[in-house]
């Protein structure tokens, strides 16, 4: 996720506050872990997330997609 924040180029804040304006209040410090992978992201914040970037929410989940075929 953090490589589509850039790409946005929007900081942890500017997100946070974006999915604050849409009703979804996730601070910058669980943004920072959600990207680190060591917070775990519901379906409906997945949601939100690609709401407030204005992407698809394919592009959010397409590398751990791809992931499961290591498995």
């Amino acid at each position: 996720m953090k490589n589509i924040e850039k790409n946005a180029k929007l900081s942890r804040k500017s997100l946070s506050d974006k999915l604050l304006l849409i009703g979804f209040d996730i601070s910058m410090n669980a943004i920072y872990d959600i990207e680190k992978g060591t917070r775990t992201v519901t379906d409906y914040e997945i949601c939100a997330i690609a709401k407030a970037l204005k992407l698809p929410v394919q592009d959010l989940l397409i590398n751990y997609y791809d992931s499961l075929d290591d498995i």
